[in-house]
């Protein structure tokens, strides 16, 4: 069972994805603004994890784990699916639980600093995909930090936003994401905290 959802995780977020486009597109009066946008953003966040499949975003992470390590990208795309389907779906059945919508919008921006620091990462760990581009970037520079804009002006002009929704759409969204890359990189056979100090010191070595 597990081999099968590790196998086909990209394939259900896909499907997820449209189910929530059917279910916007059919009942797109009665959804609220903020969950509207949020729909559209787990969308996005569908079409980003292909771009990153299709394109090896894995081989950037593989560079920072221990010598002896092996990527297991299976356990990697469950935890993947599972924190997706968290921080993308729930939102959709507490429409009044603000903060939960607020991790989403949250995302969209640490996508781009994500790629951001991959593209340092790149530089300095050579032989993956030549050029500036990392997989991802593409839809990280452009439809999700879009939809978060969207999202948070939204909030705003619904008398939504306060601080206090988003310092918990942080710890909502931050929690469960370094649950999950701990859990993917340990699978691995690697630590975790060498893979964070390898990450780190990646990023800040010199050209």
């Amino acid at each position: 069972m597990i081999e099968k959802i590790q196998k086909n995780s990209l394939a259900i977020i896909s499907v997820l994805a449209i189910c929530v486009g059917i279910y916007l597109v059919f009942n797109w009066g009665e959804i609220p603004a903020l969950q509207r946008v949020t729909s559209i953003l787990f969308i996005c966040v569908s079409i980003h994890t292909w771009e990153e499949k299709l394109f090896g975003f894995e081989e950037l992470n593989e560079t920072n784990m221990d010598s002896n390590a092996k990527v297991d990208s299976g356990i990697g795309y469950i935890m993947l699916l599972l924190l997706t389907v968290y921080v993308g779906i729930v939102p959709l059945f507490f429409t009044n639980q603000i903060w939960l919508a607020t991790s989403i919008l949250i995302l969209g921006f640490v996508e781009v600093l994500a790629h951001t620091a991959a593209i340092r990462m790149k530089k300095n760990n050579k032989g993956l995909i030549h050029g500036i581009y990392n997989a991802g970037m593409a839809t990280a520079y452009t439809i999700l930090p879009l939809c978060s804009i969207w999202g948070f002006y939204v909030m705003n002009q619904e008398g939504l936003f306060s601080w206090a929704n988003v310092s918990l759409g942080l710890l909502n969204l931050f929690v469960p994401l370094i649950v999950a890359q701990a859990i993917a990189v340990k699978s691995s056979g690697a630590s975790y905290g060498v893979f964070l100090k390898n990450t780190i010191s990646s990023m800040r070595k010199k050209k």
